[in-house]
């Protein structure tokens, strides 16, 4: 059982790693958008269809930046949801009758 302690304690320490990896993304996906992406006024339409282009990039980069944190919160989420459930487990299993354990004196 011990190397299974061993995996899932690992798991559990990726797994919170996770968000604030996430987030790190985001946060540069974010600061990497332009402020201002409009035309200047009475510009060639071509150079207004590149400017249209580069606005949808960075509409696209803030609705990736938003669900790398959505996903983060999940991820954190789970991980505090596993670490309570794997200890209650591991107490419950340790206080468990067994063939290979001697019985507990109160």
């Amino acid at each position: 059982m011990s190397g299974d302690e061993n995996v899932l304690k690992v798991d559990l320490a990726a797994l919170g790693k996770l968000g604030p990896h996430l987030r790190t993304l985001a946060d540069q996906l974010t600061g990497s958008t332009a402020a201002n992406v409009a035309p200047p006024a009475g510009a060639d339409p071509g150079l207004a269809a590149l400017y249209g282009v580069s606005k949808a990039i960075a509409d696209v980069k803030r609705i990736g930046a938003a669900r790398l944190n959505t996903i983060a919160d999940f991820a954190d989420e789970a991980q505090q949801a596993f670490a309570i459930t794997e200890s209650s487990l591991a107490a419950g299993y340790s206080n468990l009758p067994s063939i290979y354990q001697p019985p507990k004196r109160a």
